[in-house]
């Protein structure tokens, strides 16, 4: 018969083997998820292009819609005040797409952040209307061509890095209308709507 130090020496032992056991299957990489899902990476990243690249001229394509709504997010109007105040860089336009709330509300919200920002010193912004609805009915909404139209007047003189803070509708516009202006695209650094992938750097073919 076992006695009581026994006992709890034989239990202490299961317990760590246990404990073990556990800390191994957490550590272990889990491909995909019982559910199919697949895990991605919290960045795609392509450093020989981004060191190549010049960092200076810069287009945002955004669906501000901070101030509209309590479950409207912020984060727009944050990148665009951090953008447009940075000094190493020139932001040559900006265009307003659909996404988290209608183009009209997006368009009107950042006319107001883009005259807010200039009051703080920084140069006038252009702001342009871009897409109201997703990719195949972009052209049949008013105020739609006002983006393309710029993007693209702006690709024609030199490259750009795309900043895309919503659907990227105007651009995939652009480049559908204009596909040799796709080079002139040196990065586009988008949000992403997975939790996993927080934002993603993809470089233009």
């Amino acid at each position: 018969m076992l006695t009581k130090a026994k006992w709890i020496l034989r239990t202490l032992v299961v317990g760590a083997a246990l404990l073990l056991l556990v800390v191994a299957m957490l550590a272990w990489p889990v491909p995909t998820w019982r559910t199919g899902e697949t895990l991605l990476p919290m960045l795609v990243y392509a450093p020989q292009a981004a060191a190549s690249a010049k960092a200076d001229r810069f287009w945002v394509d955004a669906d501000a819609a901070c101030g509209t709504g309590q479950r409207r997010d912020p984060d727009d109007c944050l990148a665009l005040l951090s953008l447009a105040l940075a000094k190493n860089i020139t932001l040559v336009g900006i265009s307003t797409v659909f996404g988290n709330a209608p183009v009209t509300e997006t368009d009107a919200v950042m006319r107001a952040l883009v005259q807010e920002i200039g009051l703080r010193g920084a140069r006038p912004l252009p702001v342009f209307r871009g897409c109201a609805a997703i990719a195949p009915d972009c052209q049949n909404h008013g105020g739609s061509l006002e983006a393309q139209d710029a993007l693209i007047a702006a690709l024609q003189v030199g490259a750009l890095d795309v900043v895309a803070l919503g659907p990227l509708t105007n651009i995939a516009a652009v480049i559908a209308r204009e596909p040799t202006l796709a080079k002139r695209i040196t990065r586009v650094v988008a949000v992403m709507l997975p939790a996993t992938v927080p934002w993603m750097m993809i470089d233009s073919p």
